[in-house]
């Protein structure tokens, strides 16, 4: 029988198996240390609420310049601001405030930074409100030039500037406390955004309530005195020049047995910026006496010194003098006279007090 040759090497011929299925047993009992898991970073939330995404803009303030868009650019600098009851004119409209509602009137330049041409007129800026309501007004939607009052349509050349204004119907009670403006053409361009607390001229006494320090608080019914002008419409003011008694007939019509007329003399002035008529319905002239009892208008409103309606058409700036007049007990005074827009019963009031006699 024929034996096999073993060489020297065999006895450790199975040895790297071995050793493959010790390290397999060694791995089994021991498994080999690795770093954990790290988990992938969540990110952070943030809570939306829809509709109420701020635009990008500037914080602005009065007298710096700020560029509005980049396409369509315009400079835009604002110099000043004031709260009025009064009216602002804008070309031939007259804006003029409700009796729950004052006026913001906003003073600024706007120069074109192109190098050609820039046709500018009043759709080129937006300017909302947000007043102490909490709601958005918009502007009137239109410019003026500051010294004219013309509607600002023109086209500037480069690098000219504008003085301008606008204005804004808002509460009548409290402080505005932001302004926005933008370009119209480039809604996605940065707004300049405006703090205006504090920084508003205030409304002066007798158009301010007193009660409120900022001076921003317009109450619905004025007190006025004989011998000054009061923004009474949107165009006329008016003026109390004299109040009399008598017991002659007025206008055909005699007065009735114990009572006699009171009658008021009034000067009216055009304060718009074209010709306007004048007429009985265009004001409402409520009588109080002395009592607290009202006497209301009798639609009738006659010339100073003639029994003949007034029906006038004034030239801006120009006068007419008018009468008013109410049938009283004989012995009752006259105390107040209650003039308001004769077409709007939402209009403030203006109470002149009658001069003792």
């Amino acid at each position: 029988m024929k034996l096999l040759k073993i060489s020297k090497l065999a006895p450790f011929a199975f040895l790297p198996l071995m050793a493959i299925e010790w390290a397999g047993t060694s791995a089994l009992a021991a498994p080999v240390k690795t770093k954990p898991a790290v988990a992938p970073k969540q990110p952070k939330l943030i809570r939306e609420v829809l509709g109420t995404e701020q635009l990008q803009g500037y914080e602005g303030a009065f007298g710096e310049t700020f560029t509005l868009g980049k396409d369509t650019p315009i400079n835009f600098t604002m110099k000043s601001a004031e709260y009025t009851v009064g009216r602002a004119n804008i070309g031939d409209a007259a804006h003029w405030p409700k009796g729950d509602e004052k006026l913001l009137v906003l003073h600024f330049s706007i120069q074109n930074p192109l190098k050609k041409p820039l046709n500018f007129s009043a759709g080129y800026l937006i300017f909302k409100a947000i007043d102490a309501n909490g709601v958005t007004r918009d502007y009137v939607g239109d410019i003026a030039r500051e010294v004219t009052g013309e509607s600002l349509r023109i086209a500037l050349n480069p690098g000219q500037k504008v003085e301008a204004y606008t204005a804004i119907r808002v509460a009548a009670y409290g402080e505005v406390p932001k302004l926005i403006v933008q370009n119209w053409y480039e809604r996605q361009a940065p707004i300049v955004r405006y703090d205006l607390r504090g920084k508003v001229t205030k409304l002066t006494a007798p158009f301010g309530d007193a009660s409120d320090a900022s001076g921003a608080t317009a109450p619905r019914l004025v007190p006025a005195k004989a011998g000054g002008f009061y923004p009474v419409t949107d165009l006329f003011d008016a003026r109390l020049d004299a109040v009399a008694y008598t017991t002659d007939p007025i206008n055909s019509a005699v007065v009735s047995k114990g009572k006699r007329y009171c009658t008021a003399i009034f000067t009216l002035k055009n304060k718009g910026l074209k010709a306007s008529r004048i007429s009985y319905s265009y004001f409402r002239a409520d009588l109080k006496d002395a009592d607290g009892e009202k006497t209301d208008y009798n639609t009738s409103m006659l010339k100073a010194s003639r029994d003949e309606e007034a029906n006038a058409e004034l030239q801006p700036g120009e006068e007419a003098r008018v009468r008013f007049y109410w049938s009283l007990p004989e012995k009752v005074e006259a105390k107040t006279i209650l003039m308001q827009y004769g077409y709007d019963r939402q209009s403030r009031t203006y109470a002149f007090e009658v001069p003792a006699p």
